[in-house]
């Protein structure tokens, strides 16, 4: 079943995916899905790789990158990590991992992201993969 992002709301997720854990942080261009087993799934504007695909595309739109939810990949979030929460601001998503570190990428303009830089974290420049949380042990 494709699903438009721009029609997507908390109460059809689990219907569209069985496999569903939490729904967390529907704004208005993006969403995520943390799924049983702790991966995670993002898709709508991928506008500064806020979607953790490092890349810039829009996803699960019905056209370009993904025509199906189900043919999505999982969010890379590190060799062996699964996440615990995420979720997804208007520029940029974040993770609490398994590790209780925190990982966050798409927009840094401002530092939102946690890495002390203002460079953008996962928008197709091969970034996204060498990004190590942010914060541990809270």
């Amino acid at each position: 079943l494709p699903i438009r992002a721009s029609y997507l709301s908390p109460s059809v997720l689990p219907c569209a995916y069985r496999k569903l854990s939490h729904a967390r942080s529907i704004p208005t261009l993006a969403a995520c899905a943390l799924l049983q087993g702790g991966s995670a799934k993002c898709w709508g504007n991928g506008d500064y790789g806020k979607l953790g695909y490092d890349s810039r595309t829009v996803v699960g739109d019905g056209g370009g990158w993904s025509t199906a939810m189900s043919a999505l990949g999982s969010v890379n979030l590190g060799v062996g990590r699964t996440a615990l929460a995420i979720t997804a601001g208007y520029k940029h998503t974040c993770a609490i991992l398994d590790t209780h570190n925190v990982k966050c990428w798409g927009m840094g303009d401002d530092g939102q992201l946690g890495y002390d830089s203002e460079t953008n974290v996962g928008d197709g420049d091969g970034t996204f993969t060498l990004v190590q949380p942010v914060v541990t042990d809270f």
